[in-house]
């Protein structure tokens, strides 16, 4: 069986660095739970860690946090991973226009 990764080793690098920086801060991260974990509970642990839900469901959450607030809630069990956001573009331009 493998060691259970530690909360920094969750995160993506990008938000690895950022979490350990001072200061105020916050930003938009999705939290990759656990598919046994139940929403409603991640909520509730992700806001008493100081975080604000932004929406939630199955296996993922959409979170702002502090870097205080990331480490934190990177430290669950039941938190599989912490990723940044990803932004969608069109793979083609509709005909005649912009998107």
């Amino acid at each position: 069986m493998s060691k259970p990764k530690t909360a920094l080793e969750k995160m993506a690098p990008r938000l690895q660095s950022w979490a350990q920086q001072e200061g105020p801060g916050r930003r938009t991260v999705l939290v990759r739970v656990a598919s046994s974990s139940d929403p409603e509970e991640a909520r509730t642990a992700f806001e008493e860690a100081g975080a604000r839900v932004e929406s939630s469901g199955k296996g993922v959450q959409s979170v702002i946090v502090t870097p205080e607030s990331l480490l934190r809630i990177a430290e669950l069990p039941w938190v599989i991973a912490v990723e940044e956001p990803r932004e969608l573009f069109p793979l083609m331009q509709p005909p005649g226009g912009t998107c």
